[in-house]
């Protein structure tokens, strides 16, 4: 089996863990009397967030799944693999892996971006907190990834103020 092959299975094994972490929590919140049937009507209550999540998650690796397919089986059956074909099969499995972690640390960026621009912090203190940031991550990504939808929370009061008051500002947050 050539490196890229064997990419592509392991893409195919995750895209299955991916299909029963969302087939669990949408056939307890849809019923399997739903779940099983044509589905020619929309369900009688919308998923939760967490679960509307996972389904775009898993439809977003299908998406690109049928994209990486093909080209395994062009670079397999035209028996041109090389360490450039080999490379990128394995970054797209990386990148696939990394999904959720990624997303995490694009929002810590986000918010010591609007720091940096907020409060007088220079580029290379961003730098240095995002750096301690990514320590945290991965164990952020799991508590997150296990609180019901009930236990979250997006309370931010400071920044409403802070927001209020920017065009009274010495620097704005965002300028045109």
């Amino acid at each position: 089996m050539t490196p890229e092959l064997t990419a592509l299975t392991l893409a195919a094994l995750l895209q299955a863990v991916q299909f029963i972490l969302f087939a669990i929590p949408a056939n307890l919140e849809l019923t399997p009397t739903y779940t099983t049937s044509p589905r020619d009507l929309p369900p009688s209550r919308p998923l939760t967030k967490t679960t509307a999540r996972l389904q775009r998650a898993l439809n977003n690796h299908f998406e690109s799944l049928i994209l990486f397919t093909i080209a395994v089986l062009v670079v397999t059956l035209g028996n041109q693999s090389t360490a450039t074909t080999q490379t990128a099969a394995y970054t797209y499995l990386a990148a696939r892996l990394a999904y959720l972690p990624a997303y995490a640390f694009g929002w810590a960026e986000n918010m010591v971006q609007a720091a940096i621009k907020s409060v007088p912090l220079g580029q290379s203190a961003g730098q240095r907190i995002l750096a301690r940031l990514t320590h945290d991550i991965p164990a952020a990504v799991d508590q997150a990834s296990n609180l019901m939808d009930s236990e979250r929370q997006a309370f931010s009061p400071m920044l409403a103020i802070l927001s209020a008051q920017h065009e009274t500002q010495y620097s704005r947050l965002f300028r045109s």
